[in-house]
């Protein structure tokens, strides 16, 4: 494995749909639909204050993390890792990785959402140092 993490290219938009459409953790409910290429493109292209980053082995896209700014503190709402990837430290690698541009935007704090039937995502971000903090019932509305 040669892994190394960097920028997503538009070219990546199909991969990282792909996996946020079959991962039932990424989505707000069973009904959910994961973002568009369409969308992906523009946020790889515009990001803005967000960090989005690809890991790969060699030139194949293997994970991703998206990270949104929100002001001074940031959300991850996405760390991904496919399958054949996974346990290999790739997840700790990308995690680190936007936690460490997180710091250079500034940012003071750091938020995600778990949930709460998923003990090995519960696990990984204790292991990062995440507190437990209050249950929420995630809502969403199509605009």
């Amino acid at each position: 494995m040669n892994i190394t993490i960097t920028k997503p290219r538009l070219s990546d938009a199909p991969i990282m749909v792909k996996w946020g459409r079959e991962s039932a953790a990424l989505k707000d409910n069973s009904t959910d639909v994961w973002y568009p290429v369409k969308v992906i493109r523009t946020w790889i292209a515009h990001p803005k204050e967000d960090i989005i980053l690809i890991a790969r082995d060699g030139k194949k896209p293997v994970g991703m993390c998206l990270a949104h700014g929100m002001r001074d503190w940031a959300y991850c709402s996405t760390l991904y890792v496919a399958k054949a990837y996974r346990c290999k430290g790739i997840g700790s690698i990308l995690f680190t990785k936007m936690v460490e541009l997180a710091k250079k935007h500034k940012y003071i704090e750091l938020a995600l959402l778990v949930n709460r039937n998923n003990k090995e995502a519960k696990r990984f971000y204790l292991k990062q140092g995440f507190k437990k903090g209050y249950l929420f019932r995630w809502m969403g509305k199509k605009l």
